[in-house]
């Protein structure tokens, strides 16, 4: 397989393997020329100890805060072990470009030995930027394990690199060629969202609202425009934002992590962030949904309240993220005689080890 695939689950890859060979044949094998243009480079580096191996980023379009993870070429016989992180964070992926090395590289398009930002305790980075037609940018980023061995001097890596530089160049300028007939090179390589987090997604629902409808639909639909502007009040206060209006009841919210404030790498952080902003919303919101519909003569049912630590985006069909059905399964699980709240597994997680820290 020549293009980053999700290698963490096989049953996927193959699948988007199968689907891109058949729809998308000419993607391929721009990519499998990308492949063999870079080979030498990564043959050559082998013979170093500490190379893992480089890995192509492309700016997307569409999502223009992370990059598109087009091909990895690993050092050949690497230690599997090695490519853990590889497999879990990059492969099949966009790249996000404030919690990354790579994003730095985009920025200022320099060339030089780095700690890699979403693995520093493993990597040492190098990256290789490359302009390409119409605005178009990549960035090679070579990683090296140094516990393994020496690096190569930053001399020895631009004078292989200027080996071969035609050949990536033709190769590369192609593949963004292609790429510029799609909204998004990404999403037509079937790439999932990054493993970063950027926000808390909430979600809520009101339990027995069929019932409510049917019996009194007006004093519903009242104390739906009341709560809504309550929570969208609430909300703004820590300034998260409404990700829709919602159909019938409920809404999905999203609070965006603070920026550089909060490093999107560092999940102790991130959950002292929750701990201290989020739940305490989540508390205001349940009291002041309770202290409303009390006032409703029992039209208005418990609310249940769900909320995430993860990745958000703005699709093509509107704001979305993977969480928002495990988020949907957590609330349909919750008790519907009062109102309660639930954090995902993330979220949880994050909160947890943040209070370990203190």
């Amino acid at each position: 397989m020549i293009w980053s695939a999700d290698t963490n689950n096989p049953e996927r890859a193959n699948r988007h393997e199968q689907y891109l060979r058949a729809e998308r044949p000419d993607l391929v094998q721009a990519i499998g020329d990308i492949y063999t243009a870079v080979d030498p480079v990564v043959r050559s580096l082998g013979q170093c100890a500490a190379f893992d191996g480089v890995v192509l980023f492309m700016r997307d379009r569409w999502y223009s805060d992370s990059a598109a993870t087009i091909t990895a070429i690993n050092a050949p016989a690497i230690d599997d072990t090695r490519l853990d992180f590889q497999r879990t964070n990059i492969n099949g992926r966009r790249v996000d470009l404030v919690a990354s090395r790579v994003g730095e590289t985009f920025r200022t398009g320099r060339s030089e030995f780095a700690p890699s930002l979403m693995n520093p305790e493993q990597h040492i980075v190098f990256g290789m930027p490359l302009a390409l037609e119409r605005e178009g940018e990549a960035v090679f980023q070579f990683a090296f394990s140094p516990e393994h061995g020496k690096l190569p001097s930053e001399l020895q890596l631009r004078q292989l690199w200027q080996q071969y530089h035609q050949a990536i160049q033709a190769s590369t300028t192609r593949l963004d060629t292609l790429g510029q007939g799609y909204y998004s090179l990404a999403d037509k390589l079937l790439l999932d969202v990054p493993t970063t987090p950027n926000a808390y997604i909430l979600m809520w629902d009101m339990s027995h609202s069929t019932e409510a409808a049917a019996k009194d639909y007006p004093l519903l639909r009242d104390f739906l425009d009341q709560i809504r502007a309550v929570f969208d009040e609430e909300v703004a206060r820590v300034g998260g934002q409404s990700m829709e209006l919602g159909n019938g009841d409920g809404q999905k919210f999203r609070i965006e992590l603070p920026y550089p404030e909060i490093d999107r790498n560092d999940l102790s952080a991130i959950g002292q962030y929750g701990g201290s902003v989020v739940v305490p919303l989540l508390q205001r919101l349940i009291a002041r949904y309770d202290q409303l519909a009390a006032k409703t003569h029992g039209i208005a049912g418990p609310v249940r309240i769900a909320a995430e630590l993860g990745c958000f985006e703005n699709t093509t069909l509107g704001q979305s993220s993977p969480s928002f059905w495990p988020m949907d399964k957590a609330l349909e699980a919750l008790p519907r005689d009062r109102s309660c709240l639930v954090l995902g597994q993330t979220a949880e997680r994050a909160i947890a080890q943040s209070r370990l820290q203190k």
